[in-house]
């Protein structure tokens, strides 16, 4: 079985495209346009994250607020994503409230975060600290071993993207044994697949190869992982 730790479930149109086998999803919007889609979607493992990405940050509202916490009371098993910080995509002064506020929700209820963290990794470390206490956090598409420690002391899980392929084997293998490893996850980001990819169990054996790991290993890892946070 394989886990697949960030994709975008509803903005696929025959469901999970990358076979039978993938047991744990963890499907998330970017925009409040989007939350009912995903709502709707009946999908056997799909663990469901309602949020406002960094790039719509323009769209959160005391109305936005409302919709999220009723979502997340009617699912008990909901998380809150994909929200956080993008330095190299609009104003972090103008995304942080946003993030902050979903944090500190995400924190009231005790629930799972899904974090995008691009060129904004202490600004993204100081929201955690000050709005996040004590639950779980996925940071998406990691793909750097810089606040590695930091970011696993305050309940950080880091989830490795296709695209980490394209790096040199040895930039690879440093992040990936930069990471804990009972906080290591993968992803597809389906439908945003870099080009080539073609399914988790494809990636999960280039993965495993490069960084000298058994594919089997790798995804137990990864399954058990997921399953502590979903």
């Amino acid at each position: 079985m394989y886990c697949d730790a960030h994709l975008h479930l509803h903005e696929i149109r025959e469901g999970y495209p990358f076979g039978a086998d993938v047991g744990i999803m963890f499907s998330c919007t970017a925009r409040p346009s989007e939350w009912d889609a995903l709502k709707h979607i009946e999908y056997e493992g799909v663990k469901r994250f309602y949020g406002v990405h960094p790039w719509y940050c323009s769209e959160w509202s005391d109305e936005t607020k409302n919709t999220l916490l009723a979502l997340l009371k009617e699912d008990p098993s909901a998380g809150v994503g994909e929200i956080g910080l993008d330095g190299s995509r609009g104003s972090l002064p103008e995304q942080a409230p946003a993030f902050r506020k979903q944090l500190g929700i995400a924190s009231s209820l005790g629930r799972t975060a899904n974090v995008h963290m691009v060129d904004a990794e202490k600004e993204t470390l100081d929201c955690i600290r000050e709005c996040a206490g004590g639950i779980p956090i996925i940071i998406h598409s990691f793909k750097s071993e810089s606040y590695v420690k930091p970011l696993s002391a305050l309940g950080c899980y880091f989830s490795l993207n296709p695209r980490i392929l394209s790096k040199k084997r040895e930039s690879v293998r440093r992040i990936f044994d930069a990471i804990p490893g009972d906080r290591l996850l993968l992803e597809s980001d389906a439908p945003h697949n870099p080009k080539g990819f073609s399914g988790m169990e494809g990636f999960i054996s280039e993965l495993a190869d490069t960084v000298g790991m058994s594919a089997d290993d790798l995804s137990d890892t990864v399954c058990r992982n997921m399953r502590s946070i979903s």
